[in-house]
């Protein structure tokens, strides 16, 4: 037996909806965070997300600055970009 997925919205809407979510949520979870990581700004700083869906997502999350990112297939880590980050 075979499943199919049925989309009750477009990609785009759910994008969207994301992005609310993400940013309604933010204070919760995150202002604290970049607060503290944007007080300690260096010029050889490496920002990065840690899942493509993140990136796919066009978070303007880090102003000024264009983050890499350290996603890999299945939810896993790009163990070639983390290392080379860690070894400059």
């Amino acid at each position: 037996m075979t499943t199919k997925k049925v989309n009750l919205i477009s990609d785009k809407e759910h994008k969207e909806l994301l992005k609310d979510l993400y940013f309604k949520s933010y204070s919760c979870h995150l202002s604290s965070k970049i607060k503290k990581i944007m007080s300690k700004i260096r010029t050889d700083t490496i920002y990065a997300y840690r899942y493509k869906g993140s990136v796919e997502l066009e978070l303007d999350v880090f102003p000024k600055i264009q983050p890499t990112c350290l996603g890999s297939s299945a939810m896993g880590i790009n163990k070639e970009k983390l290392y080379e980050i860690f070894n400059k």
